[in-house]
């Protein structure tokens, strides 16, 4: 990613590091020499997703995820080039679902890229609230979206509007129980680089306000929430 497109994370850390001094992170098991490192990666791991996790919920409440997976002719191997490409998407989703003055009253989300590990190419996951939308407005312009971008149409949980599981370029879940959050957010989260002291490499984290060139202010304050 261009250096442009990154972002400045110290409110992101921050907020992990709040949630690191909680009980539940401190109650750890006392590892020594002789224990597996790879079970201890593993936990420390876990420990940093929950914390972002945590966060993510605190910031976003999301309440649907959206992954956009690029159609063969747009894949490419160039990240900057993929996440272009994944703006001009998202960028028209907004707008057709917030009207003509999206970019000062759109839907916050953060997004998680991903590239394939077999195909070597970019695709995206997303997690956001849908505030005063309704499902079928989602949807609808998700529709819309697909149809001027030439995309084909989009799926909800997989399956297309004939009622058959296929594959789409954007596929819509709504988050509706309990644990399906969680079990979404560790798939999102499932290529994010966690090193054995918890550390992570935020690159593949991409807030909305970041996305779009706003500011926090912008996004949380600027639209009524």
């Amino acid at each position: 990613m261009k250096e442009e497109n990154k972002m400045d994370y110290t409110a992101v850390m921050k907020a992990v590091k709040q949630y690191e001094k909680a009980s539940w992170y401190k109650d750890s098991l006392e590892w020594t020499a002789e224990d597996d490192r790879y079970l201890y990666q593993q936990e420390q791991q876990k420990r940093a997703r929950k914390a972002i996790l945590n966060w993510t919920k605190d910031r976003y409440k999301p309440t649907h995820f959206i992954s956009i997976q690029l159609p063969t002719n747009y894949r490419s191997y160039d990240e900057t080039v993929s996440l272009n490409l994944f703006k001009r998407i998202i960028k028209n989703w907004e707008r057709q679902l917030c009207g003509s003055h999206w970019n000062h009253h759109y839907i916050p989300f953060i997004t998680f890229a991903e590239n394939h590990k077999g195909l070597g190419c970019w695709h995206y996951h997303i997690l956001f609230n849908q505030g005063k939308y309704s499902d079928s407005d989602i949807i609808n312009a998700a529709i819309k979206t697909c149809r001027s971008q030439r995309l084909g149409l989009p799926t909800v949980d997989g399956v297309d509007m004939k009622g058959k599981k296929v594959s789409s370029v954007m596929d819509i879940k709504k988050i509706d129980y309990a644990g399906y959050e969680d079990a979404i957010f560790y798939y999102s989260t499932k290529e994010t680089s966690i090193t054995l002291d918890s550390k992570m490499n935020p690159d593949r984290i991409i807030p909305s306000n970041i996305l779009f060139g706003k500011t926090e202010k912008d996004e949380w304050f600027g639209d009524g929430k």
